[in-house]
């Protein structure tokens, strides 16, 4: 992913191999080697509108940025190299490091034998938590895990990337990873097996699959076969306490927590198993494309390009209205943090609509529930 969003910050990689990066940088999410602070009006820590942008020839040794990831306060970054980088908080471990003042204000490199003899395909992260993903298929999770967020079955924060045992995963070889605020999947058999695993303390049904210990959800556990009636899934995206999954026939499904809508289904209530929300009959031709979640709400973009969202207490999808400056066609990429989401155009114009705070959205720290 070539955006990515944390708790209030942006980060864009650019055409030229550059990351511009926007908004809080208390404890180094910009990567600029300083943290920016101030007090507001309230006597509150809070941060002004920050900038910085990270040179991949002076920060990667010359390997360009291929995805970003974040957290709710640190940033992964993977390099065409195969690499993992990593900034920001680390005060649970999740950049892999122990730092003074649990920060790390510049990009460090994860040790080349971090990961054994196998590059990195893909990196993901949830609000203190870190995964990668190898072109072996194997996952490697590190940072908090008193929900049992990184897979292993153990219930102490790592400090060092660990992998998941393979058979955990019955041996299938993992070819997609994502992750919510305190939950992962990984996507396995050619798109047919959706494995889930971490926070269930709600019982709201995120994870999608039953069980009745925390023990048994520390653990990769595999979605019903025939939950998805024979399709496979292409991608994925989990918020606080919400998961949803795209299928290759450009239907979105989802489960957990939908106490304000978040799930799109018209009505409020949690949902335990993954369900059907819609596709060609409500997004148009071809379905979904991609969908993102914010603590709140669902962003779902459409293969006709447009942008739709729900939750909010808005209990089924609406799509977002054109207004003087956004014109809701022709775009090809979204990207939600907490509570704020990134749009990416086909021409690469960046829209971004949600809370402001620190100047997240780039432009001013005001909210905004339009696109701008």
């Amino acid at each position: 992913m070539a955006v990515a969003l944390g708790f209030a910050g942006t980060h864009v990689i650019t055409e030229d191999g550059h990351i511009v990066s926007f908004g809080t940088n208390n404890v180094g999410q910009l990567g600029s080697n300083t943290r920016n602070e101030v007090i507001n009006d309230a006597g509150h820590s809070s941060q002004t509108v920050h900038s910085f942008v990270l040179q991949p020839e002076l920060v990667f040794g010359g390997a360009e940025p291929a995805m970003i990831a974040c957290g709710h306060e640190h940033c992964v970054c993977l390099t065409d190299d195969g690499a993992v980088w990593t900034w920001g908080g680390s005060k649970h471990s999740q950049t892999e490091r122990i730092e003074p003042n649990n920060m790390q204000l510049a990009p460090v490199r994860l040790p080349k034998q971090t990961f054994g003899s196998s590059k990195v395909l893909m990196v993901a992260c949830g609000q203190f938590f870190t995964m990668a993903l190898t072109v072996a298929g194997e996952v490697w999770t590190c940072g908090k895990v008193d929900l049992g967020e990184l897979g292993n079955g153990v219930f102490e924060n790592q400090s060092l990337m660990s992998r998941i045992n393979p058979q955990l995963f019955d041996n299938d070889h993992i070819t997609i990873i994502a992750a919510g605020f305190d939950h992962a999947m990984a996507l396995g058999g050619s798109g047919k097996h959706l494995w889930t695993w971490g926070e269930n303390s709600y019982r709201c049904g995120l994870l999608g699959r039953t069980g009745t210990t925390d023990a048994e959800f520390a653990v990769p556990g595999r979605i019903a076969d025939d939950t998805f009636q024979g399709l496979s899934v292409i991608s994925m995206a989990g918020g606080d306490c919400t998961t949803l999954v795209v299928m290759n026939n450009g239907c979105v499904w989802g489960c957990g927590h939908n106490e304000r809508g978040q799930l799109g289904l018209g009505e409020a209530r949690d949902i335990q198993f993954l369900q059907r929300i819609g596709g060609e009959d409500m997004f148009g031709t071809g379905g979904v494309r991609m969908v993102s979640c914010e603590r709140d709400c669902s962003i779902i973009l459409s293969q006709r390009g447009q942008i739709w969202v729900c939750g909010h207490d808005f209990l089924a999808p609406l799509i977002v209205p054109d207004t003087h400056d956004f014109q809701n066609v022709g775009f090809i990429c979204i990207v939600s943090g907490v509570e704020h989401t990134a749009l990416v155009t086909e021409h690469g114009r960046l829209y971004t609509m949600g809370r402001g705070f620190a100047g997240a959205l780039g432009h001013s720290r005001d909210d905004r529930f339009f696109a701008h």
